[in-house]
């Protein structure tokens, strides 16, 4: 089923393109949703009726539009764009959910690996507790609780820092920061965070957004605390009135820096932004490919080395007696 936000911008964007009026429009679009996103578009034509922009009318909905959304559809009503700014916006959530759905997709295997060594390779204790009486059968459950709290722990911490934490905040800093370190993962973590950097800033400049405004809008939603320490010095160029590329950090990749310069250099900045914003997404989608073709790899080396040292364990238990002098 497809994404209502991506549904209703990409809806009310070719209405508007046809000519459709803001009014007519609005309902129209909001028609074939269902729930709460058809009774957000009904309060949207509600306030617009009543004279409000529907800028102002989304700023309302913290819930369901972001600010950067909000700044791009106040710019399209000042500039007549709106048709062009939501079909940008309907293009952008759909890059997002393109990149969640490859990294869970890609992440299945894993985990089901994970669930199912969980199981196995408790079995002895089970085993132990069924055919020897040694034991209970609960034990061999709390140990597949056990394997599996060694993955969830840290995944439940993951998701609170994310969700749960200030994106400034300090533990935010270090998880990004350690973040962009993994094998593999670090590189696509900081080709995405490029990515959105480019892309946002493309959208914000092209719709007539101020270069310093677009520049310090692009670099809080690059969405990796230090991607944005290293993109920052370009945003305070903007505000000296100089080159951005010379602000940026030399961590930032050298061809991004050098595609960015020749676009203030010929005056096709937002081209250059567009250009760098595609081509840093399709590094981020091959990293995290190689990322989910090689974890599943080492989950089965950790498997094999768990088995193998309980075979190890097993063999020294029946024959060490015998052995032994």
């Amino acid at each position: 089923m497809a994404d209502p936000k991506i549904q209703f911008y990409h809806s009310l964007s070719a209405l508007l393109e046809a000519g459709v009026p803001i009014l007519r429009a609005l309902p129209t679009a909001g028609r074939a949703l269902r729930g709460p996103w058809r009774r957000t578009v009904q309060s949207l034509e509600a306030d617009v009726r009543q004279g409000m922009t529907l800028a102002d009318s989304m700023a309302q909905k913290k819930r369901c539009f972001e600010p950067l959304e909000v700044e791009l559809v106040r710019t399209g009503e000042q500039t007549g764009q709106l048709a062009e700014i939501l079909a940008q916006l309907s293009q952008w959530h759909e890059f997002l959910r393109q990149i969640k759905r490859m990294f869970w997709s890609g992440m299945a295997l894993p985990i089901f690996i994970i669930h199912a060594a969980a199981l196995v390779l408790p079995l002895p204790i089970l085993g132990q507790a069924i055919l020897l009486k040694k034991g209970d059968v609960s034990d061999y459950f709390y140990s597949a609780a056990g394997i599996l709290l060694i993955f969830y722990i840290p995944a439940a911490l993951t998701a609170a820092v994310v969700y749960l934490t200030p994106s400034q905040g300090i533990f935010r800093k270090i998880y990004d920061s350690a973040l962009c370190n993994i094998p593999l993962m670090g590189k696509a973590v900081v080709s995405l965070a490029l990515s959105r950097f480019a892309k946002t800033f493309a959208m914000l400049y092209g719709a007539g957004v101020p270069i310093i405004q677009a520049s310090e809008q692009a670099v809080r939603n690059c969405g990796n605390w230090l991607v944005q320490q290293r993109l920052k010095g370009g945003d305070l160029n903007t505000k000296k009135g100089l080159p951005m590329s010379e602000g940026f950090s030399p961590m930032v990749d050298a061809e991004f820096r050098e595609i960015w310069l020749v676009g203030e250099e010929t005056g096709e900045l937002q081209e250059s932004a567009q250009r760098l914003g595609t081509l840093y997404a399709e590094r981020a989608e091959t990293r995290i490919r190689a990322f989910a073709r090689t974890f599943p790899v080492l989950i089965y080396l950790l498997i094999t080395v768990v088995l193998g040292f309980m075979v190890v364990q097993g063999f020294l238990a029946i024959y060490g007696k015998i052995l032994s002098p």
